[in-house]
């Protein structure tokens, strides 16, 4: 957000087309986010501009995050002094998506600026529409709350806001890896949210899926190759439209558009992608990164209909090493990239 304009055109050189906007609110109560240290709206539309005038497709994901996470914070000069703040990943917030603070302050909050941003550079968003993610991997609210998914975006449906800007905006929504797995998501549900769920996502226009589940499970020799990885995208996408049509009943015919929300091969490798574990010692080698990433590639060559968001950026994700992380086996697969978008 600091440089809005070299940002994007950093972008856009490297061949990307289609960007993901990721604004992080930081949780210090289940119903109380630190402000201060979120980027203002202000700043955001700065950058929402950018990319309308350089033709980039836009996806608008806010994040809710542990306040732990946010930048110098340090919990013993603070008072915060519940779980909350603590807890290591978002997915454990059971948020009601109806309170006024997220539904008003953040998602309706969230159209109004992009809607400012279009009236003030006067360009209609490329692809036809910015799509904007009602909620980002909150495992917990949508498992124990999904009437409550429901009822705000009917509600939503039914405000000036969205119908002021319906032409432009489309609603999705993205599911953490843990959806495939019965005992972490489904085996949580009784029948009545199951069913409230489905209808929820019957009322989107599109669903994704972070796909951090094991990309080894088609290994036959201990060396994982990337058509190996693209057979186990195939596994894993199936399982996902598995649970949405046998699991939550959605019909085919009202099953919205399914993509790939988020990829990456962090430190935990093709068995665990989404590991965060800080210790250089235990990274990925280099060539389960490039492995990993090749896979991705043969797998959307294979079916040209699916699309995926890529993890480039932090410690982790650094392919392009943008950032100041200087992880070396994260060069050669982002130059293979390169060369990949380039060709």
């Amino acid at each position: 957000f600091d440089n809005p304009q070299g940002v994007v055109q950093k972008i856009t050189q490297a061949g990307f087309s289609r960007v993901c906007i990721v604004p992080t609110w930081f949780m210090i109560d289940l119903d109380k986010v630190g402000w201060k240290r979120t980027a203002s709206f202000s700043r955001q539309k700065e950058l929402i501009k950018q990319l309308l005038r350089q033709g980039q497709e836009i996806i608008y994901r806010p994040h809710l995050d542990p306040v732990k996470y946010s930048a110098g914070y340090e919990q013993q000069l603070t008072d915060d002094h519940g779980w909350v703040a603590g807890i290591p990943w978002r997915g454990m917030f059971d948020i009601d998506p109806m309170a006024a603070w997220y539904r008003e302050q953040i998602v309706e909050a969230s159209i109004k600026m992009l809607a400012e941003a279009i009236a003030e550079t006067g360009v209609f968003p490329a692809g036809g529409a910015i799509r904007l993610d009602l909620g980002a991997e909150l495992m917990n609210s949508t498992i124990f709350r999904s009437e409550r998914w429901l009822e705000m975006v009917k509600e939503l449906k039914g405000s000036q806001t969205y119908q002021q800007n319906k032409s432009w905006l489309r609603l999705g929504h993205n599911f953490s890896h843990h959806v495939q797995i019965d005992a972490d998501f489904l085996g949580r549900m009784n029948a009545a949210s199951r069913k409230a769920l489905g209808l929820y996502i019957q009322e989107l226009d599109t669903v994704t899926v972070s796909q951090y589940m094991d990309l080894t499970i088609k290994d036959q020799d201990g060396m994982v190759e990337p058509a190996e990885v693209a057979a186990a995208l195939d596994i894993h996408l199936k399982v996902f439209e598995k649970v949405l049509s046998a699991g939550l009943g959605v019909p085919q015919g009202s099953m919205p558009s399914i993509e790939l929300g988020e990829y990456g091969i962090g430190w935990g490798g093709l068995r665990h992608p989404n590991l965060w574990d800080g210790d250089p010692d235990k990274r990925a080698a280099g060539d389960e990164v490039l492995v990993g990433l090749q896979g991705l590639i043969n797998w959307m060559e294979k079916n040209p209909e699916q699309k995926a968001l890529l993890w480039i950026s932090g410690p982790y994700y650094d392919l392009f090493r943008w950032g100041s992380f200087q992880f070396p086996e994260r060069t050669e697969a982002g130059l293979w990239l390169s060369r990949y978008l380039r060709d």
